[in-house]
């Protein structure tokens, strides 16, 4: 790891943190009655321990190469995938109200496959219908949380 994967993992766990201070904000409610802060509270707790602990495994093989006095250079990340997962992130922020949830986590998850470098497109179309699919039962069918319908009302 070099690098660029310690400062990606860094800006993701600020992202996460930012996450988590917002959703306080915001009424938790219960896991019966979840209010519209639980689910991003959730996520952004999952993500704090994700990249945390990513950071700080890249931190460590960092200075195992250092010390071994490797070129960090010779392989040379990409800030790219980081900045990417957060604009999507706020793209769903911002048109989750307009579009609904079901076509938001569609469009998310299918920005997160080509991030990934998934370049199949009849794959990701199926994941990503699959997903938001799920999803929206899970959520909105199941649990009955009340997210935005949007203009298609889904």
């Amino acid at each position: 790891m070099n690098r660029n994967e310690v400062l990606g993992g860094i800006l993701i766990l600020i992202f996460s943190v930012l996450t988590v201070l917002f959703s306080l904000k915001m009424p938790i409610g219960t896991f019966r009655a979840a209010g519209p802060g639980l689910f991003p509270l959730c996520l952004g707790l999952l993500l704090v321990v994700l990249s945390a602990a990513f950071t700080l495994i890249a931190v460590m093989r960092h200075r195992q190469a250092e010390r071994r006095s490797e070129d960090a250079s010779d392989a040379p990340g990409s800030l790219k995938p980081v900045f990417g997962f957060m604009a999507a992130i706020a793209f769903a922020a911002g048109f989750l109200e307009h579009l609904g949830y079901a076509p938001t986590a569609f469009i998310v998850v299918m920005a997160m496959l080509q991030l990934l470098g998934v370049r199949y497109w009849r794959r990701n179309l199926l994941i990503s219908t699959a997903v938001s699919a799920a999803s929206h039962f899970l959520f909105v069918r199941w649990l009955q949380i009340p997210f935005p319908q949007g203009w298609l009302g889904l």
